[in-house]
């Protein structure tokens, strides 16, 4: 009997041994595999936050290099305006395309209206296309009111320098001079001169003026929109070295 209780609680202290070093190699297989699982995550952490920095820099120099093409293409587009015979299209005054009254003589029929700067300081300054275009828009309204559109109005500069504005069947005129690189147009009833500056390059002519005298060349015309006209010159009163005008083409 003593052997029998013997061998019985040798039994149980040996299951219990093993019991006991079970649960010892379970935890620590779960320890391990946690702490496996923990280096994968923080490995996995570093590379989207490296990845994450990388795009950060990726699109900082992209940004740079947009910034700098568009600095360079704006140069160039001054550069350009500058040095190219047709500048004016470009919104600057060039004095070699002044045309003599010679060349002014002949019918001009209206294609759309002007704006041209005297220098590329007051084109850069204004802020050139961008500013033209809201004024360019605001004046090409008033001309539409008063029925002025492309191919409607003409202009046409005689040889005994007297000059005749045709559209809408209505017609108005006076007397015009070329002298330092600007034409002088008297509408009839009118006391004030309109001085314009010219520009004439492949048979298209500019005839463009002060902004705040834009008034007097536009009733001349026969503009009747005195309000429209009148928030134009308000509108540009402190915008030094801008003309505005119209741009005509050769009959």
């Amino acid at each position: 009997m003593r052997n029998v209780i013997k061998t019985a609680t040798f039994a149980v202290l040996v299951l219990c041994c093993g019991n006991t070093s079970i649960y010892a190699q379970t935890t620590s297989s779960k320890i391990a595999d946690a702490i496996n699982s923990y280096e994968q995550k923080k490995e996995a952490a570093k590379k989207k936050i490296s990845s994450s920095i990388s795009s950060y820099q990726q699109k900082q120099q992209a940004g740079k290099t947009s910034i700098q093409n568009a600095v360079s293409k704006y140069k160039n587009g001054l550069d350009n305006a500058k040095n190219s015979t047709s500048s004016w299209l470009s919104g600057l005054i060039n004095s070699k395309l002044v045309p003599s009254a010679t060349q002014i003589i002949g019918t001009w029929v209206y294609e759309r209206p002007a704006i041209v700067f005297t220098s590329e300081n007051a084109l850069t300054t204004i802020g050139g296309t961008a500013v033209s275009s809201a004024v360019e828009k605001k004046l090409q309204n008033t001309l539409s009111k008063n029925g002025i559109t492309k191919g409607n109005m003409s202009i046409t500069f005689n040889k005994d320098n007297t000059f005749s504005v045709r559209y809408k069947n209505r017609t108005s005129g006076g007397k015009f001079s070329i002298s330092n690189d600007v034409v002088t147009m008297t509408f009839n009833g009118q006391t004030a001169p309109c001085k314009m500056t010219p520009q004439l390059n492949n048979g298209t002519l500019v005839i463009a003026t002060d902004a705040t005298k834009i008034k007097n060349f536009l009733q001349g015309l026969g503009a009747s929109s005195s309000s429209d006209i009148s928030t134009i010159t308000s509108m540009l009163k402190n915008f030094n070295g801008m003309r505005l005008g119209v741009r005509l083409n050769k009959k």
